[in-house]
């Protein structure tokens, strides 16, 4: 036994006795197991979690079997090893390679969402000054710059996300998130429910993003959207 569990950690407390005696039958009864298939002739290299006061241990398990001068299987030798700390450091890089893919994929992601979303806005822009002052048309065309620049936004949290730019915080008037919030879902709401807001006359400042702040309250009112129009 290299770094063994404070059962086995010395030859007396474990010489002549089974791994059921010692380590009582749930966790015994696996490791019994797995030495039966090798007497069986079967050589075995495998991890075995093992649970010891509360705290879950992971095993390196080597056996394979002995025999005579004649071939026959007289027995086994293994040895078994902690690996617990080295799974877990191999666990945590994984992890954190996983999460560096993501940020680059999320920072990808934003770099092209930006461009085309920078197109829509400077098309929008032309046809602004096309349509001239008093036009139908600049109502919902005012009503999409202000979604692309909501977009803009969100993208601007992934780049933060991706570590490719600072997350804005500083003091906001919560009264500019939740009209900026109104304008964006006011085109959903149907003939059926009526949105009437109550912001006060004087400023009610948060510490936070902007961005973050009109996220948080969209998806709220978009719930509450979708709960009226399936309730009918």
């Amino acid at each position: 036994m290299v770094n063994p569990i404070p059962p086995m950690q010395d030859v007396e407390s474990v010489l002549g006795r089974t791994d059921v005696e010692i380590l009582g039958p749930q966790e015994g009864g696996p490791l019994e197991a797995l030495k039966a298939r090798v007497l069986a002739g079967e050589e075995i290299y495998d991890e075995i979690a093992i649970e010891y006061e509360g705290v879950t241990r992971i095993f390196e398990a080597h056996y394979r079997p002995q025999h005579d001068a004649n071939g026959a299987i007289v027995g086994l030798l293994g040895f078994v090893r902690d690996v617990t700390v080295r799974r877990r450091e191999e666990q945590e890089a994984a992890e954190r390679s996983r999460a560096e893919a993501l940020a680059l994929l999320a920072g990808g992601a934003a770099h092209d969402l930006g461009n085309i979303l920078a197109a829509l806005t400077a098309n929008l822009s032309l046809a602004q000054l096309e349509l001239g002052a008093g036009h139908p048309a600049l109502a919902p065309i005012e009503r999409a710059n202000a979604s692309v620049a909501a977009a803009a936004a969100m993208t601007r949290q992934l780049l933060g996300y991706a570590g490719q730019a600072a997350i804005l915080r500083g003091p906001v008037d919560l009264r500019d998130v939740a009209r900026e919030v109104i304008s964006l879902i006011e085109p959903r709401i149907g003939a059926g429910i009526s949105l009437r807001p109550a912001l006060g006359s004087e400023p009610a400042r948060a510490e936070g993003d902007p961005t973050a702040l009109v996220q948080v309250l969209l998806n709220l009112l978009r719930n509450a959207l979708d709960s009226l129009e399936s309730a009918g």
